[in-house]
């Protein structure tokens, strides 16, 4: 008998959709990790250096402000010795290593002036008044030091100053009060010396008088 012709047998289950699939998966794995843009790592780590940068320049700061400190007390301290000149250099000194203070200034004025030292103490004033206008003893110091030069009337407007900003200061109200009592005496002085003056020339301009006979 003739052999029975075979049956078609099935072609193998194709295996390209596993593989599909994997592929699938590294393309959505590759898909949710992004690249950051372009500059955005060196920005991080400039505004990050940034940041490092203006804590170190404040630790700076924080160490100078101490040492100055230093310096003004030691100034302090050879003031109430009546070390005059000693406390000058100390408060110098605090001023090199901090000069945005406005009270080692006022310091170092009150040096200059124990001294009598009047233009410096004027020049040093100022430079507190510059670095904050708002300073009563900035302006204290000033008067006292037009005071000492003789220019009452500009120190009595410099107490005047001092006394718009703390009206409680009995400092600035006594300097007010004794500069006022100079420039009333300077001004009585002056008009005794005019009416004296006057007086002189009225004397003089009379003719002489004949003599009884």
């Amino acid at each position: 008998a003739p052999a029975a012709p075979k049956e078609a047998q099935a072609p193998p289950p194709a295996a390209s959709k596993p593989q599909k699939k994997r592929v699938q998966i590294v393309e959505e794995e590759e898909e949710e990790e992004e690249a950051p843009p372009a500059g955005k790592d060196a920005a991080g780590g400039k505004e990050e250096g940034e940041r490092k940068t203006k804590s170190f320049a404040d630790i700076q700061r924080d160490n100078r402000l101490v040492e100055a400190t230093q310096c003004k007390e030691r100034g302090n301290a050879a003031f109430k010795a009546g070390k005059h000149r000693n406390a000058i250099m100390h408060y110098s000194a605090a001023i090199d290593l901090f000069p945005e203070e406005p009270a080692f200034y006022t310091n170092l004025a009150a040096a200059h002036y124990a001294l009598k030292d009047y233009p410096n103490t004027l020049k040093v004033a100022a430079q507190a008044l510059k670095l904050d206008p708002a300073a009563p003893k900035g302006h204290y110091r000033k008067a006292q030091a037009l005071e000492g030069m003789g220019r009452l009337a500009d120190a009595k407007t410099a107490y005047e100053d001092g006394l718009a900003l703390l009206p409680a200061s009995e400092q600035l109200r006594g300097g007010l009060a004794a500069v006022s009592a100079r420039l009333e005496a300077q001004g009585n002085a002056e008009a005794a010396a005019l009416a004296k003056l006057k007086a002189r020339g009225g004397a003089a301009e009379q003719p002489p008088q004949p003599d009884a006979r």
